[in-house]
C-alpha cells in the first residue's frame, strides 16, 4: 500500500502548492516574511509529516508543546527540532520523530521535503518532510510533548473549523487564521505546512480510497 500512495504522491510533489497553499492561512502581520529571504542568524530545523489513511480519510500526528518550552510554548506542531551540527535535514525530522513520539521510523515511506517556512518570530527555517504508513503507529510521546492527537487533513478545508484569534507579542497585538479541532487551536507556521500538506494529498486520497 505504501508504494501506491508514495507513487501518486511522488507525482504531485514535482509542483509543490507551496505559497499559494500556505498564504490562505497566514497571519496577518506575516507581510510575506514566511516567504521572503532569511535573516541574519536562521537556525534550522526540521518537522516530519507523517499520514496513514483512516476510512475515507487521511491522518497526521501533531504535538502540543510544553508551557515552559523556550520557543513557541503550548502551540500545537509537527513533531520535530533543530538539525544539529552537521545533520541532514531528513535525518533530523527522522530523529526528532523517534524521539517525541516513541516510534523508530522504519515502517516509514519518506517522499521527499515540502515547501520550506521561515519562522520570523524564533527564527527558524523550517523544512517539512513528507512521509506515509499503512496505518497509524502506537505513540508512546516523551516528556517534549505535553499532549498529542490525529487530525483528519480534510479538517484543513471544513470552513465550519475554521477561525480567527488574537496573537499578543508585547505591545504587538494581531490576528491569526486558525482551525478549531476538539480543544485545540491549530495556527501560525503548522497550520500553513498542514495547508500545502492538504492541497497535496486530498486528490490522492480519493483515487487510492480502495486500498
Amino acid at each position: 500500500m505504501n508504494g501506491e500512495i508514495g507513487k501518486a504522491l511522488r507525482s504531485r510533489m514535482s509542483a509543490l502548492p507551496g505559497r499559494a497553499s500556505q498564504a490562505k492561512f497566514a497571519p496577518e502581520i506575516g507581510y510575506g516574511r514566511h516567504f521572503g529571504l532569511t535573516s541574519v542568524g536562521v537556525r534550522k530545523a526540521a518537522v516530519l509529516a507523517l499520514v496513514y489513511p483512516s476510512g475515507d480519510d487521511w491522518m497526521v500526528p501533531l504535538t502540543v508543546r510544553p508551557l515552559d518550552m523556550p520557543d513557541h510554548p503550548g502551540q500545537v506542531c509537527l513533531p520535530g527540532g533543530m538539525v544539529e551540527p552537521g545533520e541532514g535535514s531528513l535525518a533530523a525530522a527522522l530523529r526528532e520523530f523517534a524521539e517525541e513520539m516513541g516510534v523508530f521510523p522504519a515502517n516509514f515511506s519518506v517522499l521527499g521535503p515540502l515547501t520550506e517556512i521561515h519562522i520570523f518570530n524564533s527564527n527558524f527555517l523550517v523544512t517539512p518532510w513528507l512521509a506515509v504508513c499503512s496505518q497509524s503507529p502506537e505513540y508512546s510521546p516523551n516528556n517534549e510533548v505535553a499532549d498529542w492527537f490525529e487530525l483528519p487533513l480534510t479538517a484543513i478545508h471544513n470552513i465550519g473549523l475554521h477561525d480567527s484569534m488574537e496573537v499578543v507579542r508585547g505591545h504587538l497585538r494581531f490576528v491569526a487564521p486558525c482551525i478549531r479541532w476538539n480543544q485545540h487551536c491549530i495556527w501560525g507556521a503548522t497550520l500553513m505546512m498542514l495547508a500545502e500538506l492538504s492541497d497535496l494529498v486530498r486528490p490522492t486520497c480519493v483515487e487510492l480510497r480502495s486500498f
